[in-house]
């Protein structure tokens, strides 16, 4: 069953990560629980890649984990709630001058993947925090969706600067 939502994403506020909305786990997007992707990204001025990528959620942490050749760690994103703290390590020496970049695409995913579930019916989503100085415009296109909880299993980020596609690996 394919099913196929456009939200359009209106980012007005500067990055701030100080000013992070509470996480809220029985109400976001994707469920507690271990995601593992396939990750295609495009973007302005950088090569194309194409890499596997693990999420995982919990009540206190969303870890983004970004593998490279044999599967190992080239870079990790960990989000601590309780503490508002936010890790990013590169591993890969390839990466090392892409990690404001990565810190972006974090951004980015991290409002979509904790955005209210109740809300996504809309069409127009509002981030609290975002990503980019200035106005841009995000496009989120759910072509697929999890039969068991909902959750998004192929979609698709794309605004002037990166399209960022995203499959799950079941």
């Amino acid at each position: 069953m394919l099913y196929k939502f456009v939200f359009f994403v209106l980012l007005l506020s500067p990055l701030s990560c100080a000013h992070r909305p509470p996480f809220r786990h029985m109400n976001s997007l994707f469920p507690v629980g271990t995601y593992k992707h396939t990750v295609k990204v495009e973007a302005l001025n950088l090569p194309a890649m194409s890499f596997n990528g693990i999420l995982s959620l919990n009540a206190d942490e969303l870890k983004l984990y970004l593998l490279g050749p044999m599967d190992i760690t080239a870079a990790k994103v960990v989000e601590n709630f309780p503490q508002e703290k936010l890790d990013i390590s590169v591993h890969l020496l390839q990466l090392k001058q892409y990690e404001s970049q990565i810190e972006a695409l974090y951004e980015v995913l991290r409002s979509f993947i904790l955005f209210p579930r109740d809300q996504a019916e809309w069409g127009l989503l509002r981030f609290q925090e975002d990503v980019y100085k200035g106005p841009r415009q995000l496009e989120i296109t759910v072509q697929k969706v999890s039969p068991k909880d909902f959750h998004p299993t192929h979609f698709t980020l794309k605004n002037p600067q990166f399209t960022v596609r995203v499959e799950e690996q079941l």
